[in-house]
C-alpha cells in the first residue's frame, strides 16, 4: 500500500521523527549490521555466516560510509545504507527475483547484458553464476523499476549474473562512472554532496 504524504498526516508525523546521520562510532556500525541482520536473516530468511552474533558483517564494512536512519523518539536504527567513497565510480548490486519465474529472470539478465554491457576492462565473472535457462521463451519482460532507474542514470552491467541462493535472486554488478552520469541526475548528486 502506498500513501501520498501530503494527504496522510500520520505519515508526515512519522517522517518528522526520523533523523539521518553517518555512523561515527563502532557502535553505530554494529547498529547498522544488526538491522541488516534483522531484515536479511529474520524477515527474508537469508543464511548469513555471522548468524550466532546477530550481525550482518561483510568484508566491505571497514571501507564504507554507513548511513543510519534513526527514530528520534526511541533512538532505534530503522534504516541503513552503505556506500564506498570512490570519487570516480559508483557500483552496486541489482537483484532480480528468480524463484517465481526463472525463465523471466534469465530473459531480463540477457537483455541487460545485451543492451547495457560495460567495457571489457570492467567485466567481472561470478563465483556462482546464475544459470540461464535454455527454454527462455520469447515473451518480453519488464526490467524492475529500480534497475530501470540505474540505467537511466547511465549505469552499465559488468558481466553475467551471480546466483544468490540465500535470497533466491540473480544479482548483477552495475557500475556508474560519475563522468558518464546523465543530467539531471549528476546535478542532483553533486548538489547533495
Amino acid at each position: 500500500m502506498t500513501y501520498d504524504l501530503a494527504s496522510n498526516p500520520a505519515a508526515v508525523a512519522d517522517r518528522r521523527r526520523l533523523g539521518v546521520a553517518l555512523a561515527a562510532t563502532g557502535a553505530d556500525v554494529r547498529a547498522a549490521q544488526r538491522l541488516r541482520y534483522e531484515v536479511f536473516a529474520t524477515e527474508l530468511a537469508a543464511s548469513l555466516p555471522s548468524e550466532d552474533e546477530g550481525l550482518d558483517r561483510d568484508a566491505f564494512d571497514p571501507h564504507c560510509e554507513h548511513l543510519l536512519v534513526r527514530d528520534e523518539t526511541t533512538g532505534r536504527v530503522v534504516g541503513t545504507a552503505s556506500s564506498s567513497t570512490s570519487p570516480r565510480l559508483v557500483i552496486g548490486c541489482a537483484s532480480i527475483p528468480v524463484l517465481g519465474d526463472p525463465p523471466a529472470a534469465a530473459r531480463i539478465c540477457r537483455r541487460l547484458s545485451r543492451d547495457h554491457l560495460a567495457p571489457p576492462e570492467w567485466r567481472v565473472v561470478p563465483r556462482r553464476p546464475f544459470r540461464l535457462h535454455t527454454t527462455l521463451g520469447s515473451a518480453d519482460v519488464r526490467i524492475p523499476p529500480l534497475i530501470r532507474g540505474y540505467l537511466k542514470m547511465g549505469a552499465l552491467v559488468c558481466g553475467d549474473a551471480a546466483w544468490d541462493a540465500d535470497f533466491g535472486t540473480a544479482d548483477l554488478l552495475l557500475a556508474l562512472p560519475v563522468r558518464r552520469m546523465r543530467q539531471p541526475y549528476a546535478g542532483r548528486f553533486l548538489k547533495a554532496s
